[in-house]
């Protein structure tokens, strides 16, 4: 019941749109919020800084990171080494403004194994890449301790190089990480690729845990995010672009569960496959008791949501021009790897599917495996989908769809018909390929060209 009870809210609440920015390029970033740090504070001019970015402020920045205070960059350009650039702990960094203050690094510059800034809380300013790359292993360009609270608030990073660059991530090493935010960003790769980049990144491999806090109101471009934590909402996020994995891809690994995963658009992604052999799709969900709701996806390589996670809520969600980059694809798709991350027990209600006339033909809904128990569709309107609203093959026994759900779509073959018992009686649809004139009430014959119309009544599919 609890489960009906969110899918209710959502259908009735309508997704939710984020209106933060113009467009990817010009982010409506909120004004620089002030007297928001954690403690005393001190100003890279005090160490001789040159705003103008002409000489190099990489000694005076490093000073005042290693203060034990607070460091705070006024407006201005300030260049930088392609050093790490460590803050004392629990210290923040904070800038002017997210266009106003601009930290930038050399050109030419290679980093890491490391990351490129590293305090409590980064706010109100530009990381300027200039094209920088990483070193085997890759780099975190901000990143956060593992500690209570950290978070990265109305910060720009741009012209970063793709392969193994990670925008915003926590740092490796174990511990408890809770309520982070990641909150008004605007994250953004230099191109896509189809291997190892992401624009956020909270992995298990970093070790540790991570529970609760926000991921909300940023755009992401060229670049999804990676995600294992328990409880966190990720909310009205844009992503765009990216190549590689899901838009939001949440880790098939103890301590991911739980996630709010709500009113985020994904849209213009790549369509090739990438080094897994995906199709770039919006949400990818391995974690259990998560609720899906109100995303919306347009022109995307894969399916809008694909859920793997147990007991999940997929609801009010909305694709359109989907599963570009892989034949008889899916907008909606029930996942499985193995038995503790499947979609068994998942709620499908209310989510809507329509067709731009690509070329790749999908379905409304599909399968991966024929063996998912107690997975409902309901009141779903999967009528734009070229190939029809459910997919056939691999079509679970224990899968109870309702009429609505079932109804319209393209035409089916009689071999093509799901199988008609008592989850999709008085379901009807389109039959193309009946042989000889039909009997009212009578069984169905494939082979022919006559088209007319099944009705399922409880047991087998009749002619109507």
């Amino acid at each position: 019941m609890k489960r009906l009870a969110w899918a209710a809210a959502l259908l009735l609440a309508g997704p939710a749109m984020a209106d933060m920015y113009q467009d990817a390029s010009n982010a409506k970033l909120p004004g620089a919020r002030v007297n928001l740090g954690l403690g005393p504070s001190v100003s890279i001019m005090d160490y001789g800084a040159d705003p103008t970015g002409v000489a190099s402020s990489e000694a005076a920045f490093a000073s005042c990171i290693a203060s034990g205070k607070d460091c705070r960059v006024p407006a201005g350009t300030y260049r930088l080494g392609c050093s790490a650039h460590n803050a004392a702990a629990g210290t923040a960094v904070v800038g002017d403004g997210a266009t106003a203050t601009v930290l930038k690094l050399s050109n030419a510059c290679v980093v890491g194994p490391w990351s490129v800034l590293s305090a409590q809380e980064v706010r109100d300013l530009t990381i300027d890449m200039a094209g920088a790359t990483t070193a085997a292993g890759g780099s975190i360009v901000v990143q956060l301790p593992r500690t209570a609270g950290p978070r990265v608030e109305r910060v720009r990073v741009i012209n970063a190089a793709p392969l193994r660059m990670y925008l915003v991530g926590l740092v490796s090493g174990g511990g408890a990480t809770t309520d982070p935010i990641i909150s008004h960003n605007y994250l953004s790769m230099a191109s896509p690729t189809t291997s190892g980049t992401q624009c956020v990144l909270f992995s298990s491999s970093g070790g540790g845990t991570i529970t609760g806090g926000s991921i909300d109101n940023n755009v992401c471009v060229n670049a999804g995010m990676y995600i294992n934590a328990t409880g966190l909402s990720i909310a009205d996020n844009d992503v765009s672009g990216w190549n590689f994995g899901g838009g939001i891809t949440t880790e098939a690994a103890a301590g991911s569960a739980k996630y709010l995963i709500a009113g985020n658009r994904f849209h213009d992604s790549g369509t090739a496959l990438d080094v897994n052999n995906t199709a770039a799709s919006g949400v990818e969900n391995w974690g259990p008791d998560s609720v899906i709701g109100g995303n919306h996806c347009w022109n995307i390589g894969g399916p809008c949501v694909g859920n793997g996670g147990l007991r999940a809520v997929v609801s009010n969600n909305r694709a359109y021009g989907v599963s570009k980059g892989v034949a008889n694809g899916s907008a909606f798709e029930s996942g499985n790897l193995g038995s503790s991350y499947n979609a068994s027990g998942t709620l499908y209600a209310g989510n809507w599917a329509g067709d731009d006339g690509s070329a790749l033909p999908w379905y409304g809904y599909r399968e991966q495996v024929n063996t998912f128990q107690n997975i409902v569709l309901l009141g779903n309107d999967f009528r734009g989908a070229p190939l029809g609203r459910i997919a056939p093959a691999n079509l679970s026994v224990a899968t109870a769809i309702d009429a609505a759900s079932a109804v319209g779509g393209g035409a089916s073959t009689v071999a093509a018909l799901p199988s008609c018992g008592a989850a999709l009686k008085h379901a009807v649809k389109p039959v193309s390929d009946q042989n000889g004139a039909p009997t009212y009430r009578g069984a169905l014959t494939g082979g022919g060209s006559l088209a007319v119309l099944a009705y399922c009544n409880g047991t087998a599919w009749e002619a109507h």
